[in-house]
């Protein structure tokens, strides 16, 4: 799992996304939101959260965005990710 948090990590930056943090955790910021990539081990899934402002991300009040499930795979979760956070985080 490590491994996978690690690889995310380096997609995020890759993808132009600016590491923050808030109230000691972790988060990426672009275009003026705050996202979260958490691991949910009751859904053995990794779950992107987002704040809309950095107020919310203060107050830790985020919304659960996309799911992504460990029996994906590994290749096919960072493929997806990548595809997702393009198409509805960077583009316009």
């Amino acid at each position: 799992m490590k491994n996978n948090k690690e690889k995310i990590d380096t997609l995020m930056i890759e993808l132009g996304f600016e590491k923050i943090k808030v109230n000691n955790v972790l988060n990426y910021f672009l275009k003026g939101s705050y996202y979260k990539v958490n691991y949910c081990d009751e859904l053995k899934s990794y779950i992107i959260e987002t704040a809309s402002s950095l107020t919310e991300a203060e107050n830790n009040v985020y919304e659960d965005s996309d799911v992504y499930p460990n029996s994906l795979g590994e290749k096919k979760i960072l493929e997806e990710l990548r595809k997702d956070l393009i198409w509805f985080y960077i583009s316009d």
